[in-house]
């Protein structure tokens, strides 16, 4: 445990929050949501599906060019919107109290 009561975690937060709000919501929907969500899942589904392909031996076929990027475009949406869901969520828990 970090020692820290429930205020101290609670203002951390706020001003946590309070220093990415000031980054902007674009800044924080594409590093967070596009980035960080949906880049990530796009990586983490492929290597799952490769996984997979080797444990059940089925003999591995590299998906096409096109069919990546397809996929790659539709989680890049996802977190594209996942980003702005999570943006919304941290404003209504923090923007009454981080408001100038």
């Amino acid at each position: 445990m970090s020692g820290l009561n429930s205020a101290q975690a609670d203002e951390k937060r706020r001003k946590s929050w309070q220093k990415t709000r000031r980054q902007g919501k674009l800044t924080f929907v594409v590093t967070r949501g596009v980035l960080e969500w949906g880049v990530s899942i796009f990586i983490l589904l492929n290597l799952v599906e490769i996984l997979v392909d080797r444990f059940l031996q089925r003999p591995f076929a590299l998906p096409s060019l096109p069919s990546l990027l397809m996929e790659c475009v539709v989680f890049c949406i996802g977190g594209w919107f996942y980003g702005s869901w999570f943006w919304n969520w941290h404003e209504r828990s923090f923007g009454d109290i981080t408001a100038p």
